[in-house]
């Protein structure tokens, strides 16, 4: 288990992530072109209204092969006002960005990770891509 993962929500059922690591030059083709998205896909309005708030450091996201999204939001320090502010907006936002689909291609978690001078690689799973902030 990440010990770093504070919070994890889904749209289906709420969980700490547990996987075994990948190196990082396996991640899918789909995944670096997912994190170098700049259109309007659902992906890129997860990452503008993610990086709306100034405090948030990095977000990253994993894609797997049994319809399963994850996205790690990654904060400097444990925050629960903002953690809180965080869990709201994202939750929000999830709903918005699927409402009226009848039935979502995926599973979608979200994590938030406190970051306490550590490298923020180091807490989110091998196989994750970074989203930059456009």
């Amino acid at each position: 288990m990440m010990t770093s993962v504070v919070y994890s929500a889904s749209a289906v059922v709420s969980q700490e992530y547990s996987q075994p690591a990948v190196e990082r030059s396996s991640a899918p083709l789909l995944s670096r072109d997912i994190a170098n998205s700049q259109d309007a896909g659902w992906m890129a309005k997860i990452r503008q209204e993610t990086y709306k708030n100034p405090k948030v450091e990095s977000l990253y996201t994993t894609l797997d092969d049994e319809a399963r999204v994850d996205y790690w939001i990654v904060i400097p320090h444990r925050d629960i006002e903002l953690v809180r502010e965080l869990i709201k907006d994202q939750q929000k936002h999830v709903i918005d960005l699927f409402a009226g689909t009848d039935h979502p291609p995926f599973q979608l978690d979200f994590h938030i990770v406190y970051r306490e001078g550590r490298d923020a690689r180091d807490l989110v799973p091998d196989k994750a891509i970074e989203i930059p902030n456009f």
